[in-house]
């Protein structure tokens, strides 16, 4: 495993160890406080933390960070320090069960609330359309277009400003499609259509990973799992069969 990429694992416990800080701080005793410390700036916790991204607390990460260099020869000297840090939080969550919660339920609801588009800086689109001309893609790299900037300006401002257009916000919000899949889930479970039900495997695994990432309910994350919606729901709906084991489909338990 690359352990340069080790911190995009950790958004669900580092945003909950921030969270946990900025409203608990004082239940938090002095070993479990340099437990913390050593794998993220405990002082800076309470002001990195964003409910939406976890990107400010993460990038804060002291160990194997690709942009510290020097976090790896820490990271070295300090083996055991992840460890110890994972159980501090581990006995943190459980003291402040709601709160922990309420930093998981803060980090991901979008997913789960058609309509909302979750705009974390006031400037991220909705979709990309071109390439980002900012950041840190821009700082490192020599960014051309196939087609004039002007012109990728333009699309990206008409595709942003459809979101004013009545029903628009519930197809550029991830909460949508995954209600549809969940549908889509519950049905082929109350039918007993286990071999059909194989084919959501892929997208239920793609949802349940976007949860643990970094940013709440953003588009391009689940676009994989939209693309493979009508399929699925033919699968489900339209009478397409996958073909089960001839023992069920003797035994008539598994009718589709």
């Amino acid at each position: 495993m690359d352990m340069s990429e080790e911190k995009e694992m950790l958004s669900v416990p580092f945003q909950q160890t921030a969270r946990i800080v900025g409203e608990h701080g004082d239940d938090v005793s002095e070993a479990e406080r340099a437990a913390i410390d050593a794998v993220l700036p405990y002082d800076q916790l309470a002001e990195l933390y964003d409910p939406d991204l976890s990107d400010p607390v993460k990038e804060s990460y002291k160990l194997h960070n690709s942009k510290v260099e020097s976090s790896f020869e820490y990271a070295n000297e300090h083996p055991e320090a992840l460890g110890d840090y994972l159980r501090v939080w581990l006995g943190l969550a459980l003291r402040h069960p709601a709160c922990a919660l309420a930093a998981t339920v803060a980090n991901t609801y979008a997913y789960f609330y058609p309509g909302e588009v979750v705009d974390v800086d006031g400037t991220r689109p909705v979709l990309l359309v071109g390439w980002q001309t900012d950041g840190d893609i821009a700082a490192a790299y020599d960014v051309s277009y196939l087609m004039p900037a002007n012109a990728v300006a333009r699309a990206s401002a008409a595709v942003q400003a459809t979101l004013e257009a009545p029903g628009m916000r519930y197809l550029y919000s991830p909460g949508l499609y995954v209600w549809l899949l969940v549908a889509i889930v519950a049905y082929l479970i109350h039918a007993r259509r286990w071999g059909t039900l194989v084919v959501c495997v892929p997208p239920v695994m793609l949802i349940l990973t976007v949860l643990a990432g970094p940013l709440n309910g953003h588009l391009r994350y689940v676009m994989p799992m939209i693309a493979v919606l009508p399929l699925l729901w033919s699968f489900a709906f339209h009478g397409i069969i996958v073909r089960e084991p001839r023992s069920q489909r003797a035994s008539g338990q598994d009718a589709l």
